[in-house]
């Protein structure tokens, strides 16, 4: 597996590399700017000068060079030398292959560019010998019916000189600047890692007892309070969980106590003397009784348990709803019956679901109804098309809820007081089944009621 680089290491490198290329181009067009202007200032130089003498030599009549002037040519190239050594300027003016006068150093004259006959520019090159460095022009000019070639070198050892010492000294500044950009970067990314230090030190010393101690992230960089807002949120989801597993534990531990206490205490006066065989039947069926609550216990414990991962297992297929709740009500139509209680199915909808989960959660509200409903009451399972899916509602005449149990009447275990004792054989598992059922296929189970009056359990499941 490669390693990754840590964010420290990744901020650094990248500042780093981004402060080198925008230091390194912004010296580079910098040095090539002052190399340009000063190639231009003197190719300008060298030019200015080779009109001066273009102009020496074709302003006069047509008699040949005198002494007094080329005195007078050779007078500026020579206070050029003597007083700025490797920086002056060479100058030979040939008639024919005969050289006139010279003055300066010069390069061999194959290294000049072919003589131009235009007054108004002037052919540059520059010529490199290994020691020294050279700006080279020629040009033509007629006097009379004499033709003089003239050559100009204008030495810029001195000058290219400079320009390397410049050279080196971006190189240097180039480096330099990246080694301090790169120190910086490195204080500005743990500056900016910091709150996530703080995070990781809060993770470090999560426990149940500090889950009510949230991180502060309102001093924090506005990339990060996002998420020191989402850490602390889950601070409070873990402090809820551990909260409802320490209730559930708490209830669990309470419901299973009675139907064991049932067990042993049936067993122990049946052990405690000898007796008839009915009284030992009687014995024994209540503590089967006993048993196979356990058992029911354990099954839907189970089933709770497992419901977050069934989803991908759903053979969800489109279902009549209306079918559905009759083969429901049919199931329980002896028991409701046997209470006196009518059971109805209404209204027609399709529903996309699984067939054996849509049947157990309608089951467990069926039954929930027709337990808290008196005799000569109803219940009614009325089915419709929905906007966002497919609504079932479970409507009973019992006794209703009170208000203060509405919010927890889906919570594992939870019954209302007159419940628990009036319906012992229930588990407090049947709704909490319901939610789980309904949450799997995407949906949302409500409740409604009204004191003295009844209830209405509302499932919306959505569409394919």
């Amino acid at each position: 597996m490669r390693n990754q680089l840590s964010i420290f290491a990744t901020l650094v490198l990248w500042f780093t590399t981004a402060s080198f290329l925008i230091v390194g181009g912004t010296l580079f067009f910098l040095f090539r700017t002052f190399e340009q202007f000063q190639l231009r200032e003197q190719s300008r130089a060298l030019t200015t000068r080779m009109h001066g003498v273009v102009a020496a030599l074709s302003n006069q009549d047509d008699e040949p060079l005198d002494d007094e002037e080329l005195a007078r040519i050779r007078a500026p190239f020579a206070a050029d030398n003597a007083s700025r050594p490797r920086s002056g300027a060479g100058l030979v003016v040939r008639q024919g292959d005969r050289i006139v006068f010279a003055v300066g150093d010069v390069p061999p004259i194959e290294a000049f560019p072919p003589p131009s006959s235009d007054r108004t520019t002037f052919p540059v090159i520059a010529y490199d010998s290994g020691e020294q460095h050279f700006l080279l022009s020629r040009a033509a000019v007629m006097r009379g019916p004499r033709r003089y070639v003239i050559a100009i070198a204008l030495d810029q050892t001195k000058s290219q000189e400079a320009l390397e010492d410049f050279r080196s000294n971006t190189y240097i500044a180039l480096f330099a600047g990246a080694t301090f950009l790169a120190l910086a970067g490195a204080i500005v990314a743990r500056r900016a890692m910091r709150p996530l230090a703080q995070i990781t030190a809060a993770t470090q010393t999560l426990d149940f007892g500090r889950l009510d101690q949230p991180v502060e992230s309102d001093r924090w960089p506005a990339e990060l309070r996002a998420l020191g807002v989402e850490f602390a949120r889950m601070q409070i989801r873990l402090r809820e969980s551990f909260e409802r597993l320490t209730q559930f534990s708490d209830d669990l531990a309470h419901e299973i106590r009675t139907p064991l206490n049932n067990l042993m205490g049936g067993a122990e006066v049946a052990l405690r003397q000898a007796r008839s065989p009915e009284e030992y039947r009687d014995t024994l069926s209540s503590m089967l009784e006993e048993a196979h609550r356990l058992r029911r216990m354990v099954d839907q414990l189970l089933f709770l348990s497992r419901a977050g991962q069934q989803e991908s297992s759903l053979k969800r297929i489109e279902l009549d709803a209306r079918q559905e709740a009759v083969a429901v009500a049919e199931f329980f139509s002896v028991s409701a019956e046997e209470k006196k209680i009518t059971l109805a199915v209404e209204g027609e909808a399709s529903v996309f679901a699984d067939r054996d989960l849509l049947r157990r959660a309608l089951s467990n509200l069926v039954d929930n109804a027709l337990q808290h409903t008196p005799a000569g009451g109803s219940v009614r399972i009325a089915v419709s098309a929905a906007a966002a899916g497919t609504r079932i509602e479970v409507h009973d005449t019992g006794g209703g809820i009170e208000a203060p149990h509405l919010s927890r009447i889906f919570d594992r275990f939870y019954r209302v007081d007159d419940a628990r004792s009036r319906y012992p054989e229930g588990t407090g598992l049947g709704l909490s089944i319901v939610r789980s059922i309904v949450e799997l296929h995407r949906g949302t189970v409500t409740v409604s009621s009204t004191p003295r009056q009844g209830s209405v359990f509302t499932i919306e499941l959505p569409v394919r």
